[in-house]
């Protein structure tokens, strides 16, 4: 019984002292619980936010490109020296191919504005001659030799003729030349109009590899993919 009443006493002191400490912990951790939360919260919108922001750069980004893409094709097919100068080859008189240079410095030049984003540029009238920053090459020897895609096959390339067409956008392909062995792949943009009479198609290729690097290297992550499509839904780019 002596023991007793000190024991008694002792957990008397024991509990005021646990309430006494739960009465301070209880609204720490309550209000840690809101700051968490909050803080949570607001972390998560402003990634968000950046991401919206970055998704919205990179949007703008691709359609600028492909715009320029559009404005070169088109420019360049009403330009004075195509206009003046282009016609199937069989047609040209020994004094009109003198000027074909002139063609082929205007491809030249309109390529250089837009290289940082495209492949390569090439124009043709017929199934004879093709037109490109380098030079003039037969038509079946730049399919088969130069500019092999696996998707366009060379009576692909000739149908375009047949059809006038602003700009349309093709599905990426896989580009192969076999004169220097390399294969990369390509996002071909077509125009066709007509020239002196004759249709004429051009054609600029846009390279995968080149947007993807600007769209990831303006990515906020490094571990981000991009898929891109087009107005049909059609996927034209995917880096995962």
């Amino acid at each position: 019984r002596k023991w007793f009443k000190p024991s008694v006493r002792n957990n008397k002191l024991f509990y005021k002292m646990l309430m006494y400490f739960l009465s301070l912990l209880i609204p720490i951790v309550v209000i840690g619980s809101i700051v968490y939360v909050n803080v949570d919260s607001w972390i998560k919108k402003d990634v968000s936010e950046k991401l919206q922001d970055n998704l919205t750069s990179s949007t703008r980004t691709i359609d600028t490109y492909l715009r320029m893409a559009q404005s070169t094709n088109n420019n360049l097919l009403l330009s004075d020296v195509i206009q003046q100068n282009l016609k199937p080859y069989s047609l040209l008189t020994d004094r009109e191919k003198v000027n074909i240079p002139l063609i082929i410095k205007a491809i030249a030049a309109n390529h250089s504005t837009i290289s940082a984003f495209t492949d390569s540029i090439f124009m043709y009238t017929d199934d004879d001659k093709m037109y490109t920053p380098n030079g003039v090459v037969g038509f079946d020897t730049f399919f088969a030799s130069f500019y092999t895609f696996d998707l366009y096959s060379r009576e692909y390339w000739l149908q375009k003729l047949e059809t006038d067409s602003l700009f349309q956008l093709l599905p990426p392909a896989r580009l192969t030349n076999a004169f220097n062995n390399t294969v990369r792949e390509v996002i071909p943009s077509t125009t066709t109009q007509y020239v002196n009479g004759k249709p004429v198609t051009m054609v600029t290729t846009v390279s995968v590899h080149a947007l993807m690097a600007v769209l990831q290297n303006n990515s906020l992550y490094s571990s981000t993919d991009y898929v891109v499509v087009d107005p049909n839904g059609r996927t034209i780019m995917n880096s995962g």
